[in-house]
């Protein structure tokens, strides 16, 4: 689950945000699915107190094609 409410890119760039949720699923993909096991992904995307205007659209983009 991510939390897009609580993701600051005004703080901290696109790239890094990225980059930190690409290491926490590389660590999902080593350590915890079962090889040779088909296992389907699901991320979630609480957007509580975020509306989809308030986001720019190059950051939904790269949220998107992860």
């Amino acid at each position: 689950m991510i939390n897009a409410d609580k993701l600051d890119i005004t703080t901290y760039p696109i790239e890094d945000i990225m980059r930190a949720i690409s290491i926490v699923l590389m660590v999902v993909k080593d350590y915890m699915l079962v090889p040779g096991k088909v296992e389907s992904w699901f991320v979630i995307v609480e957007a509580k107190n975020t509306s989809a205007f308030s986001v720019p659209f190059t950051v939904l983009y790269y949220l998107y094609i992860i």
